[in-house]
């Protein structure tokens, strides 16, 4: 009887043993995947903002060419009575392209979401558009 109980005690103590072993590397393993999807959210997030910020370095760089391409125009086109309000027109969606630039600038400094600046970068590179067709037409125009 004593044999019987010392075995059962025995296979008890090792079954919770082991069980108590199992429990600690589930415990080890779960905080390690936490760490390491953490780690690999903060890397991808870093690396898409770097994009982002290339981006929006893009097309300032092509906001300022149409503004230097607008104000060459400028000089040539300020006689015209109809083509001065054209002029006054373009100037106001550079103000805007500009505008919508900042606020995607704005949006990166702050660390807002990325899809928020994703979305603020699309209303940029819309308007940005609009300013360069609307360049156009006053080429056109001219």
């Amino acid at each position: 009887m004593k044999k019987s109980r010392l075995r059962l005690f025995k296979i008890t103590s090792l079954t919770i043993s082991i069980l108590g072993l199992i429990l600690i590397i589930g415990t080890v393993m779960l905080f390690a995947y936490v760490g390491f999807n953490l780690f690999i959210n903060k890397v991808g997030s870093e690396f898409e903002k770097k994009k982002l910020y290339d981006q929006v370095a893009k097309l300032e760089n092509e906001y300022y060419g149409l503004k230097n391409e607008y104000e060459s125009l400028k000089v040539n086109l300020v006689q015209d009575e109809n083509l001065k309000k054209r002029c006054i027109d373009v100037e106001l969606q550079l103000v805007r392209a500009k505008s919508a630039i900042d606020d995607v600038k704005s949006a990166l400094e702050s660390n807002k979401d990325i899809s928020e600046i994703k979305d603020r970068l699309e209303n940029a590179k819309s308007q940005v558009q609009i300013a360069k067709e609307k360049i156009n037409q006053l080429k056109s125009s001219h």
